[in-house]
């Protein structure tokens, strides 16, 4: 269901992939078969090939390119945004991702609103999880298993040396971490996400790992986040995992309290619902709407003089100041 508003020129979602994905998108009937694709779910598929899904099945005109298009519209992973091969005559708008500020574009959609710098920037949330196959109601409410959704190197270092395993084993509670069939929260009762990092290396973090649970049905106990932060309104949302101890004190105290447990499940239920396809898809269509064609509206009206200056401002803070995006 569209939003309605003013009618877009054709958008591109750029990518050196942009081939391969053609082929894949052919066989797809919506962005969830990418869960069984064998396409690996890296940053740049999970934003961009994900968006041009979506929009594709949104009846957009909307179209997958190698390369920046002439006198259009390009949409792209900050990590493919191209130095030399950079167009004066292409409107870029660049996803940062977990990445440094981008010099180089004309609008930046950015995963947390704290990475929102200036009137460039608009805060979209990341794509939930494709295929995403929620908590298997018949386990009850008894926490058997506590899982980890990604790679075992994102894991806070408190939780990886095997302490944490051992304390949650005498509580007779299985620790696994997921980092394949990231889709499958069928045999999971808790999710735990904790990172360690640099304070500015957080901010630019999605709430995914929230979102995501509250689709899954399944309680998080989670590490102080500003993008987790933003989004609680209660003790119901998610309990807390600042750290080992207080993590292993949140776990104990759902065992205990399998009313709060319910209720955890059950509120994550109702916050989901403003993270379902449809949901997420219209608050990009008010983004394509809205900056990004008034954007495009004012670059097209700019002088080729003027788009010249711009782009060497630009450049050089991109290679000479540059940014700078550390753990």
């Amino acid at each position: 269901m569209s939003t309605g508003g003013p009618e877009l020129p054709p958008i591109h979602f750029v990518s050196r992939d942009a081939e391969r994905w053609r082929a894949a998108a052919s066989e797809m009937r919506s962005r969830h078969d990418l869960a069984h694709s064998g396409i690996a779910l890296d940053g740049v598929t999970s934003w961009v090939f994900q968006a041009y899904l979506v929009f594709r099945d949104r009846d957009f005109d909307v179209r997958l390119s190698s390369k920046l298009p002439r006198h259009g519209i390009a949409v792209l992973h900050c990590d493919e945004v191209p130095f030399r091969k950079y167009r004066l005559d292409s409107f870029v708008v660049a996803i940062r991702a977990d990445r440094a500020y981008v010099d180089l574009c004309d609008l930046q959609i950015v995963q947390n609103v704290r990475c929102v710098e200036s009137k460039k920037d608009s805060f979209l949330e990341h794509w939930s999880q494709p295929g995403l196959v929620p908590r298997d109601f018949s386990r009850g409410d008894e926490i058997r298993r506590v899982g980890f959704i990604g790679q075992r190197r994102n894991l806070a270092q408190a939780f990886r040396d095997g302490a944490f395993e051992e304390k949650l084993a005498r509580l007779g509670i299985e620790f696994v971490i997921r980092d394949s069939e990231m889709w499958d929260y069928r045999e999971l009762d808790l999710i735990l996400a904790v990172r360690d990092g640099r304070q500015s290396f957080l901010d630019a973090k999605p709430p995914s790992k929230l979102t995501n649970a509250w689709l899954g049905e399944c309680p998080a106990v989670l590490g102080r986040e500003s993008a987790f932060e933003n989004l609680r309104r209660s003790e119901l949302d998610f309990a807390r995992g600042d750290s080992l101890e207080t993590a292993l004190e949140s776990i104990a105290r759902l065992q205990e309290d399998p009313a709060l447990y319910r209720a955890m499940i059950e509120n994550g239920r109702t916050r989901a619902e403003a993270y379902s396809d449809e949901r997420q898809a219209m608050r990009w269509e008010e983004f394509f709407r809205g900056p990004m064609h008034e954007g495009y509206q004012r670059w097209c009206r700019d002088s080729f003089t003027r788009r010249v200056l711009r782009f060497g401002g630009r450049a050089f803070r991109a290679r000479v100041v540059g940014r700078r995006y550390e753990r």
